[in-house]
């Protein structure tokens, strides 16, 4: 039974993502209106179904996985995922409340994504911030969720009840699909093990950080060693990022159908899953381009058919969104070399300062740290590494060395997100070759996965905090309960007959603490620009599409340019 959850999951993830792709590229190739989403969702959804179910995946595994083993890992999975999900599941209750309650995550800028997909009258989508301007960003995770809300023309059908909703479903089929590849490439119960432990619940050094600073985000803990980076483990990126996840999953799925390609059919469905990681994280598909030129050139004597096939329907959906990475307003760019405060004791007001080589050094014993499986491989003289792995974990370390020396503005997603698929791989060369752990080590290991629980109840309590309407000194509640009246907002969040409003007249219902990220929960396209955009919503303007793109120009979005304030 467990081993058919996971392959049905591992079809479902495949023909979620493969929707996605082909809906988010019918729709700005067609310039089709927005009503059309859900019809043309629903008729993608089945035909990506149909084809997965084309594809020969694997029903065996290693004999030395016993079934208990996969029962107990599936049913792991499956509350981990549930337990993820359901952090918001407030979302639902706003209706019955009467107001809003906080987001979770990186949802304060999810909101306004799902705005301009579900308010606009059509593709290419208009940004729900700034007037006139094309919403530009890597969007594919979002086209399930903008057609469940267009499909549910229902007033308590809220963009956050569509968030819960596609959080829910990514997760559990996600998670599950990775299951699925790590019990069919797992060549012991041994190594199953260490990668889902490492996978799921491994956090590294910040679990240390956890046990002093448990209700806080720890995230950036790098920080207070005058590092720029963050290193997320897999259960708080969940949290925070899903799409970013899913294009992960997405891109280890290509390269495990990759590995068993025997069909033309499994040539469209890897490079429709390359289309979909590079909309739905550009940054986790640059993270991951090294693995994909290694596997190209080791593929160049495979069938022509297949390759074929893998490059015409990479490029088939690449052509009509490659614009969205075009004609920014305004500069979003890499950072060489990157810019690190460099500076230990800031928060202290002692602050001391160090050289640029000396921060290196801190970054050496950090990642040496924070992936001790790898470490503990590469130092362990009585462990000789299998062929093909050498060049796998060679391009992870360089891109995980990079880190130090190249940077993008704003949050580093080139560290934060880049990392998702080498982290992947470090983590599974990694359980290939590390010993079955002692029992005395067993209460080391829980504890350095207190990290990726301490992150967990932290949001937890926001999202308890935010239904009960209790009190929360912390930035990140992103409200004072007890100072607002947001049920103004969410009654035109559930006014389905209208699509655009003037913010302006909806900002008196935030604190004023906070009202300058707050008014993004308004779900409705904004007939005036805030007064001043920060720079993650100016990453997400275009000016349109031009060059061979220009015929894809949306006239309602041309129209409102010329008569914006």
């Amino acid at each position: 039974m467990s081993l058919r959850i996971l392959l049905f999951a591992m079809r479902a993830a495949l023909a979620l993502y493969l929707s996605d792709i082909l809906s988010m590229a019918v729709m700005n190739a067609g310039c089709l209106p927005t009503a059309a989403l859900p019809w043309i969702y629903a008729f993608l959804l089945a035909a990506a179904w149909l084809l997965t179910r084309r594809l020969t995946l694997p029903e065996r595994h290693a004999d030395g996985i016993g079934l208990r083993q996969i029962r107990n890992l599936t049913l792991g999975a499956i509350v981990f995922s549930l337990l993820l999900a359901g952090l918001r599941a407030g979302y639902l209750l706003e209706v019955p409340l009467h107001r809003l309650v906080p987001v979770l995550g990186d949802d304060l800028w999810h909101i306004p994504e799902l705005s301009s997909l579900v308010n606009s009258t059509g593709y290419p989508a208009e940004s729900s911030l700034q007037p006139g301007m094309y919403f530009s960003m890597y969007y594919a995770s979002w086209m399930l969720p903008a057609a469940l809300y267009k499909a549910l023309p229902l007033s308590g059908v809220t963009i956050k009840a569509v968030l819960f909703a596609a959080n829910l479903i990514y997760l559990l089929a996600g998670n599950l699909a990775l299951l699925y590849m790590a019990v069919h490439a797992a060549k012991t119960r041994r190594q199953l093990n260490w990668s889902v432990y490492l996978t799921l619940l491994w956090a590294g050094p910040v679990s240390l950080i956890s046990i002093v600073n448990f209700w806080h985000h720890n995230g950036w803990w790098l920080n207070h060693l005058g590092l720029n980076l963050q290193y997320s483990p897999y259960a708080v990126a969940c949290i925070w990022v899903i799409h970013h996840v899913n294009a992960g999953i997405a891109l280890v799925a290509a390269a495990y159908l990759w590995k068993q390609a025997q069909t033309p059919w499994h040539g469209v469905c890897c490079g429709l899953l390359l289309g979909f990681g590079s909309f739905s994280s550009v940054f986790v598909f640059l993270g991951a381009i090294p693995f994909i030129l290694l596997m190209a050139w080791q593929s160049r004597g495979g069938s022509p058919r297949v390759l074929a096939a893998g490059a015409a329907s990479f490029l088939l959906v690449l052509f009509p969104l490659f614009w969205l990475y075009l004609n920014k307003p305004t500069s979003v760019s890499f950072l060489v070399p990157m810019i690190h405060p460099l500076e230990i004791g800031a928060h202290s007001g002692h602050t001391h300062h160090y050289p640029y080589l000396i921060g290196l050094v801190i970054f050496l014993a950090v990642i040496a740290v924070q992936f001790a499986g790898c470490t503990w491989v590469l130092l362990d003289r009585g462990i000789k590494l299998k062929r093909g792995h050498y060049a796998w974990l060679g391009l992870a370390m360089a891109y995980l060395l990079s880190t130090y020396f190249v940077g993008f503005s704003f949050a580093n997603n080139y560290c934060t997100r880049g990392m998702i698929v080498p982290s992947l791989v470090l983590t599974w060369i990694a359980a290939s070759y590390l010993p079955s752990p002692p029992k005395l080590l067993l209460p080391v290991l829980a504890l350095l996965a207190l990290g990726s629980i301490q992150e967990y109840a932290y949001q937890a309590r926001l999202a308890w905090y935010g239904v009960t309407r209790a009190e929360v000194n912390n930035y990140a509640a992103q409200m004072t309960y007890d100072e607002t009246n947001t049920e103004r907002v969410l009654q035109v969040n559930r006014d389905r007959s209208r699509t655009r409003v003037d913010a302006r007249d909806y900002m008196d219902c935030f604190n004023p603490l906070y009202r300058s990220q707050d008014f993004r929960q308004i779900e409705k396209l904004s007939t005036v620009a805030p007064e001043e955009l920060m720079q993650p919503d100016r990453e997400l303007l275009s000016a349109g599409p031009v060059g061979p793109w220009r015929w894809m120009r949306n006239p309602t979005v041309e129209q409102r340019r010329q008569t914006a304030p």
